[in-house]
């Protein structure tokens, strides 16, 4: 990905606003902080698009990667921004690590 991309996305109850720099972002935080909640809108919104009620503003589409199928759909997500939750256990393997690895060079 080159420069940054503004994302917003919303519901009746919460409003997220983020710029992000890259393709995959890795979602942190201490509990409560409301990485939970943003997945599960993404995760939504993927799904169901605005007829879930969420809002999604962003140049580029925006999705979740899960430990299902992780290694299939990751194959297939090129020129969208991936986010990830931290739990995920997927992350932490050299599968993980080699399968990231034309994300991370084809930024300039």
């Amino acid at each position: 990905m080159t420069g940054k991309y503004d994302i917003e996305l919303y519901n009746a109850t919460v409003h997220y606003f983020l710029t992000v720099k890259r393709d995959i972002t890795m979602l942190q935080g201490n509990s409560a902080s409301g990485k939970s909640e943003l997945v599960r809108l993404l995760t939504d919104f993927g799904r169901s698009g605005e007829s879930s009620g969420i809002t999604l503003i962003c140049e580029k589409p925006c999705t979740v990667l899960t430990a299902e199928d992780w290694e299939v759909r990751l194959a297939h997500m090129s020129g969208r921004i991936i986010f990830i939750d931290e739990g995920s256990s997927f992350v932490k393997t050299e599968e993980f690590a080699r399968a990231i690895m034309p994300f991370i060079f084809m930024r300039s």
